[in-house]
Parts: structure tokens; C-alpha cells; sequence
């Protein structure tokens, strides 16, 4: 797992190798930057995610474009995070810390809830480390 710690003002204070190769930098290039320099979301956005006790992953979306999944621990700030606009049918109570920013998440995201909203059982297949086991929680936390 890549760990990166960040202040109240969204600047790097540390980082693993992990998450260095994730993000593909080196420790000089991340230390003191802002997060928001690196992942596609603002910072209210991140902090909206967090929790002391966070369990679930959302994905998230570097600037340049890879997709990983997160969990922020910390004291949430009390910003709403914005639902996806094609899971507006889905009441956003029911879709607790998932970012759905990429349309063809999304979509797969619709599809696969509709199919386990009728009892079908779903194969989620992907490579290690793709957040399978994340998608996979949140379709169950957003269906009925």
C-alpha cells in the first residue's frame, strides 16, 4: 500500500516507496507539494472523505491520469462531496465516500448495481491492486 500523510493545508509531510512507485515520483518531488498538485480532486473534496475510522475505498485519479483507490483517515471536514451526475437516480445517502470522476466507472459502476439489485451474482475481475474488493463495497453500500 502507498501511504502519503498530508496537513490540515493539503501539503505532503511524508511519503512511502510504495507510494512514491504508485505516483511515479521520487521523495524530493512530493515533500511540501499540495496533494491537489497531484490527484484530480480538491482538497475539501479529500478532506470530505476522511474519517477516524475509514474502512471503505474510493477511487481517485491522479493528474496524470492513473487510477488508484484511497482511504483517508482523519477528521472529516463538514464540505458535502458531489455525486456523480449519472448516479443522481441513486439517493447520494446511500453512496457514502465513493467518487465516481471517471465516466466509464461510472457506467460500469450503473451496470453492476442494477445487475446486483436483481440477485445476480457478480465476477469482478482485474489485477492485483486495480480495487476490486473496493468497487465491490461500494456497490453494496449503494444498493437497496
Amino acid at each position: 500500500e502507498g501511504l502519503m500523510a498530508f496537513d490540515g493545508e493539503g501539503r505532503i509531510c511524508a511519503v512511502n516507496q510504495s507510494a512514491l512507485n504508485l505516483l511515479g515520483h521520487i521523495r524530493g518531488g512530493l515533500l511540501g507539494q499540495r496533494v491537489e498538485d497531484f490527484f484530480d480532486c480538491s482538497l475539501d473534496e479529500l478532506l470530505g472523505r476522511a474519517s477516524a475510522q475509514a474502512s471503505a475505498s474510493w477511487p481517485l485519479r491522479t493528474r496524470d491520469g492513473r487510477h488508484l483507490f484511497a482511504v483517508l483517515r482523519g477528521q472529516p471536514r463538514s464540505v458535502p462531496v458531489p455525486v456523480a451526475p449519472l448516479l443522481k437516480a441513486i439517493e447520494p445517502a446511500r453512496l457514502p465516500g465513493i467518487c465516481l470522476g471517471d465516466a466509464a466507472l461510472q457506467e460500469h459502476f450503473r451496470k453492476a448495481l442494477r445487475v446486483y439489485e436483481r440477485d445476480v451474482p457478480l465476477l469482478i475481475q482485474g489485477e492485483t491492486g486495480s480495487g476490486k474488493e473496493a468497487f465491490a463495497k461500494a456497490v453494496h453500500h449503494a444498493s437497496q
